[in-house]
């Protein structure tokens, strides 16, 4: 399960939450081994609450929340399943996610879970997976300008003249462009000449290269966690409406939203021009020439490329992840 990236407050609505259970202390002095030992409210058992099946009945929710709250649970986290022949969607359910009817459900158990000091919340557990037709997709998160941009590579074989080699249109718009000599048909480790993407022509040595272009096309219905809007959109579509949605005495209770299996751009080769632009201000070299390390061996700085993840460490992440920093686990 995916929880490498950072999880961060709604400050669009900490005073509406003020103290509520659960939300951890910003005081520096905090007690920590205090609260370890005798665990303050809000902390304990969060099971998930699979809002899934037969349609649901205000009367049983009700029943099944007291039986919870009788046993001492904290709070819950609604999670919903996903189908496995029809492309791992989100289970059709009645009634449907953020349909009228389904805010209406949860106003009053959020309601209800107030009155008993307990928490309730939401996972983005298949809600947010990406090419899906699924709640952030229905809600126009994943689209236009804010979808992941994800790298890849076209490699090609030429025989530079005394003119070097011309360049192909699509290399224009790469990323990066670099040339490997190649020696029995295999790159030189090592070789690697940095081009310039948008030139006509690179004036390479006579002899066998390699062209390396790595480019970072946008990948349909996915959301891009690079970029800081991204974060502002969920919170906007997705996390706002549940103050907007519930009664004032029922914020108390929003508590306990995660995200599960978080693979918003279902893939680890992630780019944008700012985290190029963060990597060189923090390592003081531009990394763009070495992108090919990701997809084939370029020699000794290989191993210092390894995976764009870890590269990515150095890159905070500004998606807004659900939560307040009390997690269901």
């Amino acid at each position: 399960m995916v929880r490498r990236f950072l999880m961060v407050a709604w400050g669009v609505a900490a005073s509406a939450w003020g103290q509520s259970p659960g939300v951890p202390s910003r005081d520096p002095n905090t007690d920590i081994r205090a609260g370890f030992r005798a665990p303050p409210p809000g902390y304990g058992e969060v099971p998930f609450w699979w809002w899934t099946g037969e349609k649901l009945d205000k009367a049983r929710l009700l029943w099944e929340l007291e039986e919870l709250h009788k046993a001492g649970v904290s709070g819950t986290q609604i999670n919903y399943a996903h189908t496995r022949s029809d492309g791992w969607r989100t289970e059709a359910v009645e009634p449907a996610i953020f349909s009228d009817a389904w805010w209406d459900l949860f106003a009053f158990m959020a309601t209800e879970s107030a009155k008993r000091g307990m928490g309730i919340g939401l996972s983005g557990y298949t809600l947010d997976w990406p090419g899906r037709d699924n709640l952030f997709r229905q809600l126009g998160i994943t689209a236009d300008e804010l979808q992941a941009h994800v790298l890849a590579m076209s490699p090609r074989d030429v025989t530079a003249g005394a003119d070097g080699v011309s360049a192909q249109p699509q290399e224009a718009a790469a990323v990066s462009v670099t040339a490997f000599a190649l020696r029995e048909g295999r790159p030189v480790p090592g070789s690697g000449v940095a081009l310039d993407p948008p030139a006509a022509a690179w004036p390479l040595p006579a002899g066998a290269w390699r062209i390396m272009a790595v480019s970072a096309p946008a990948r349909p219905e996915t959301l891009d966690p690079l970029n800081p809007e991204s974060g502002r959109r969920v919170i906007e579509r997705f996390l706002s409406p549940f103050l907007a949605r519930t009664p004032p005495e029922a914020h108390k209770a929003l508590n306990y939203f995660f995200q599960d299996e978080l693979r918003l751009a279902g893939d680890e080769r992630l780019w944008s021009p700012e985290f190029a632009a963060r990597f060189q201000r923090l390592k003081g070299y531009d990394v763009r020439p070495k992108l090919a390390a990701l997809f084939t061996d370029i020699g000794p700085e290989t191993a210092r490329v390894t995976t764009l993840g870890e590269m990515q460490r150095d890159q905070p992440v500004n998606l807004a992840v659900m939560g307040r920093g009390s997690h269901s686990r």
